[in-house]
């Protein structure tokens, strides 16, 4: 461990040549604070390693507290250790911290678009992100079945669409490929201000919190699949002949973001995130039903027969802003610049 990876309370000479091999300074330097954290963040620390070395300098580690312990013998310190790696801690977070008073932009597209467009339009809200202080959220439709590969799925060559017939296009985020036909998809930009860029993985907990609150609202009772999981409960997924994290389209994978219903554990909302320059891009599909192209791909409508269709539409771009930041009363068009700058993104698109 290096010297300056750790803070701890005075320790007598003897204790301290117990502890050689865990290099422990006699005088403490400061507690460090979380990477762009100000005094009087209500930001928590990064959690830490719960480690007990003894006299003969053997250790053994394991998630604890914010407060881990060191125990030599009859004395007991307290360190805190700062690793590379943060590791899951999710209990007791106080999502609060994340949210911000930044006004959110709202932008609600008529009329169905290409899978071109509403790509490169995502794209060029994340590059005008960098120069602009406030948040964007746009929700979009398609306007015909289109795959889109994730960002490394696009790379590699092995990956073959089972969908021949349809249009290909990539995402700036990754995952699995998503076929977009029967859905709401929805975009957000944050500019680097924004609080959420210290933990930008709390954005899916802001996000799909709400959209959850949404779905309930609406007569469909939805859960995280972590919290589907953690009941012991199967999911009643249909599975394809590869293992859950390799299937070709997204909404045949499993991961602990996901929204599902709460009763079979089918996915029916998956995001994916870019960042560039402290900017996120955060965007998501959510499954209203079946497409004809993979009818064995359910959507929420399929689930939940008396799902309020209408309401939920009405009420998805405040829904998805407000868990962020402060929306406007009303939506928006595309401005000039935003139009450009998609344009030639979307000429410079290379075929997938």
């Amino acid at each position: 461990m290096a010297q300056q990876s750790m803070w701890a309370m005075k320790l007598p000479a003897d204790e301290c040549n117990t502890l050689r091999s865990a290099r422990l300074e006699r005088n403490p330097p400061r507690p460090h604070r979380n990477h762009g954290e100000s005094p009087g963040s209500s930001l928590k620390p990064n959690p830490s390693y719960l480690m007990t070395i003894s006299a003969r300098g053997g250790f053994k580690t394991g998630t604890g507290s914010r407060r881990p312990e060191i125990a030599v013998d009859s004395a007991t310190i307290r360190v805190r250790v700062l690793v590379l790696k943060r590791l899951p801690w999710t209990e007791n977070v106080n999502l609060d911290q994340f949210k911000s008073e930044l006004p959110v932009e709202l932008i609600v597209d008529v009329n169905p678009q290409d899978g071109r467009f509403n790509m490169a339009m995502d794209e060029a809200l994340l590059e005008l992100g960098a120069a602009r202080g406030v948040c964007v959220c746009r929700v979009y439709r398609w306007s015909e079945p289109t795959v889109t590969l994730g960002y490394f799925q696009a790379k590699q060559e092995e990956q073959i669409s089972p969908f021949p017939e349809l249009p290909v296009v990539r995402r700036l985020s990754g995952g699995g490929a998503i076929l977009h036909d029967q859905e709401f998809t929805y975009s957000c930009v944050l500019p680097a201000e924004h609080p959420v860029r210290h933990d930008p993985s709390q954005l899916y907990s802001l996000i799909h919190a709400g959209l959850i609150r949404l779905l309930a609202d609406c007569g469909a009772v939805s859960c995280l699949r972590s919290d589907f999981m953690s009941t012991g409960s199967v999911p009643a997924e249909n599975s394809e002949s590869t293992k859950p994290s390799e299937a070709f389209l997204c909404f045949l994978r499993q991961n602990p973001n996901d929204i599902v219903d709460s009763q079979t554990g089918i996915k029916i909302v998956g995001s994916a995130q870019r960042r560039r320059r402290g900017v996120i891009l955060q965007h998501g599909s959510i499954l209203l039903r079946a497409s004809s192209i993979a009818p064995n791909i359910k959507g929420v409508q399929d689930l939940c027969s008396r799902f309020d269709l209408p309401r939920f539409q009405r009420e998805l771009p405040a829904t998805i802003a407000t868990s962020f930041g402060m929306p406007e009363e009303s939506v928006r068009p595309y401005t000039e610049q935003e139009l450009a700058i998609s344009s030639e993104i979307e000429a410079r698109m290379e075929p997938c």
